[in-house]
């Protein structure tokens, strides 16, 4: 595992604590990968403030994670804020329940917030 990627996955285990990667194995929930996720849109390149924009996205962008279900269901999710940044309109609610208790019980203790 290279070094960006530990720090990545200590991210995770600093918001849903030690247990995670044994809830997910006992769910046949999968992690899509880690990825950047900021609110600020990137403007089309033939706009005049295109350049501008992309570095707003820069700037705001936080790290997330992609958890995916054995169904397909997906939630993506920002390790620094612990906001529910996309979510398939199935994802389990039961999982998503557990998901904020491990976030609200875990290292960080944050709320996971359903943007």
């Amino acid at each position: 595992m290279e070094e960006g990627e530990r720090m990545m996955e200590d991210h995770v285990m600093d918001l849903f604590g030690e247990h995670f990667e044994e809830w997910m194995d006992n769910n046949g929930v999968i992690s899509g990968g880690f990825c950047s996720w900021s609110e600020t849109p990137s403007l089309p390149e033939d706009h005049p403030e295109h350049a501008s924009s992309l570095e707003a996205n820069f700037e705001s962008a936080e790290v997330a994670i992609e958890l995916i279900t054995s169904d397909g269901e997906r939630v993506t999710i920002t390790l620094s804020s612990g906001i529910v940044v996309e979510k398939s309109d199935n994802f389990p609610v039961k999982l998503m329940d557990e998901l904020k208790e491990m976030a609200l019980k875990g290292p960080s203790k944050v709320h996971l917030s359903e943007g």
